[in-house]
């Protein structure tokens, strides 16, 4: 719809700008140049105004094969041939040849004329929906592609870390996630599965959702906005006006918001509770002690030029983003 629009006022300023610098004002000869000069394009290729487009579509046919320069080298009827495909490109297309006949029945209206005529031929002759399908959907497979490889590669650098494999296979036996009788092969996928979990903990990398992707946002856009404008509602009405106390809700979105890290992904979720990070000034304080605990490992293991790497390439979290 924006698409479309833009489109159409491109196309009006395009035509009025040929206009303003192309029109000699009072010269109602210059709007038949733009066609087939002084020539009535109908005579041109001696058909009636009333002929059909196969009609118009066969004589044409029928003279540019007398008059094509390959099968006949006279000038005279080179130039011929010239004045039948210009007056058959005026005819071909329904658009242009309605405004050809208004301009016909009303030579007088110049203006209105030379508008028409550039603001058809500025206008795309491609439809823009089928365009932007197109585009929407390349963007949305880029957009998978490159989130799924951004996955995996995080993953396999995690993996490839023997502190980071010792860490997680230490947290799956803390968590009980390894049977009495597991092959090696399992035994890697457990651990490979908490390496994917502590990284969606830290919103580093995930896995591409279909929800994520441009063409589900476009589609989900209006539900969004529904759900967007209740919940700003309510919020309002609740907090605002009726000065209500935070559900746990209202709670987990605020934690969400304080310190960026869905709650799905929080890793110590019994701790935002007890230090109600909902409340912006302890979500400070708690993100800052993180950070001072972060420096002080990097410092402490020597790991610092790791760090740097991971974060190069994949942006955050640390190389010890598996410490407690």
């Amino acid at each position: 719809m924006a698409g479309g629009s833009m489109t159409t006022w491109a196309v009006l300023a395009a035509a009025g700008l040929v206009l303003l610098v192309s029109v000699p004002l009072c010269d109602a000869e210059a709007v038949y140049d733009i066609y087939c000069g002084k020539e009535n394009c109908y005579e041109v290729l001696d058909v009636d105004p009333e002929a059909s487009p196969g009609d118009i579509r066969r004589v044409y046919r029928k003279l540019a094969h007398k008059l094509h320069p390959d099968r006949n080298k006279d000038e005279d009827t080179t130039e011929a041939f010239q004045r039948v495909a210009t007056a058959y490109e005026v005819l071909k297309d329904e658009e242009t040849r309605k405004n050809y006949d208004y301009l016909l029945a009303h030579p007088d209206e110049w203006y209105r004329n030379m508008y028409m005529y550039y603001k058809n031929r500025a206008a795309p002759k491609v439809p823009v929906a089928p365009i932007l399908v197109v585009l929407i959907t390349m963007i949305s497979v880029v957009q998978y592609y490159h989130w799924h490889n951004a996955h995996q590669s995080a993953v396999k650098f995690a993996m490839d870390d023997v502190k980071i494999v010792a860490k997680a296979k230490r947290l799956a036996e803390d968590e009980g996630l390894f049977a009495k009788k597991m092959s090696k092969d399992e035994k890697n996928k457990v651990i490979r599965g908490v390496v994917e979990r502590r990284l969606n903990e830290q919103g580093v990398c995930l896995e591409p959702q279909w929800t994520d992707l441009l063409w589900s946002k476009i589609l989900l856009l209006p539900l969004i906005l529904l759900k967007w404008i209740a919940w700003n509602v309510s919020w309002v009405w609740r907090i605002r006006i009726n000065g209500q106390e935070y559900t746990d809700a209202d709670k987990e979105y605020l934690i969400e918001k304080n310190i960026s890290v869905q709650w799905e992904y929080f890793h110590d979720q019994d701790l935002a509770w007890e230090r109600e990070l909902w409340i912006k000034e302890n979500a400070v304080e708690y993100l800052e002690e993180i950070e001072e605990e972060k420096k002080a490992a990097q410092r402490a293991s020597g790991r610092y030029k790791q760090e740097k790497r991971w974060r190069k390439k994949y942006g955050a979290p640390s190389a010890n983003y598996l410490d407690d």
